[in-house]
């Protein structure tokens, strides 16, 4: 009678691993299909866009709204993208101005959001916050923007957010890369950059 009891106990626990075990495989197949779906959103094959040296990912054309755009810039602090805002004709100011830093530089018009080698932006995380607020809402007085970068870069007089929720405004979201070639293939930098075509 106790042989039998035991072999009942042992039988119970071996079932009881089977379904531990079962969950567990279950639990990670899907864990492992969630992160195949992101990296192959990540991954997916490139194409040329307008033949200059971007590509569009393909099946990343989407229209979006503002809600949209701002959780994209501040993402780009920590993933290292690059953001270019394309505006029609009539609207063609750039996000800011890099000022003439002597009397031989010129001015130079950026449309590109980056934080890669941006020798203008300050590294300290308040810095770069004030860099990111100003681009979006614009400096005012007193505010952290021109305690950072009153000297270097100039606002237009319109922020990005005026701009981006006129009436009308339509946003069209492209997601690529582009490659930085180095002096060997081992060292081409691939940069990601999202383009937003304002219309």
């Amino acid at each position: 009678m106790e042989n039998a009891a035991e072999a009942l106990k042992m039988a119970g626990m071996v079932l009881m691993f089977m379904i531990a075990l079962s969950v567990s495989i279950v639990s990670f197949g899907k864990a492992r299909e969630t992160a195949d779906i992101v990296m192959a959103n990540m991954d997916r094959e490139t194409t040329y866009i307008d033949g200059n040296m971007y590509y569009e990912t393909s099946g990343a054309t989407r229209k979006v709204g503002i809600e949209t755009v701002i959780p994209t810039l501040k993402r780009v602090f920590n993933e290292g993208y690059e953001v270019e805002f394309r505006f029609p004709s009539v609207d063609n100011k750039p996000i800011y101005t890099i000022k003439a830093t002597s009397s031989i530089d010129e001015n130079d018009d950026e449309k590109v959001f980056r934080i890669k080698d941006n020798k203008f932006l300050d590294a300290s995380t308040r810095g770069k916050n004030a860099f990111l607020d100003g681009i979006i809402y614009g400096a005012k007085d007193g505010d952290d923007f021109n305690t950072y970068y009153k000297d270097t870069i100039d606002l237009p007089n319109e922020s990005l957010y005026k701009r981006l929720t006129k009436p009308g405004v339509e946003i069209t979201e492209k997601a690529g890369e582009y490659k930085i070639e180095k002096e060997s293939d081992a060292n081409e930098e691939i940069i990601r950059v999202i383009i937003y075509e304002i219309t």
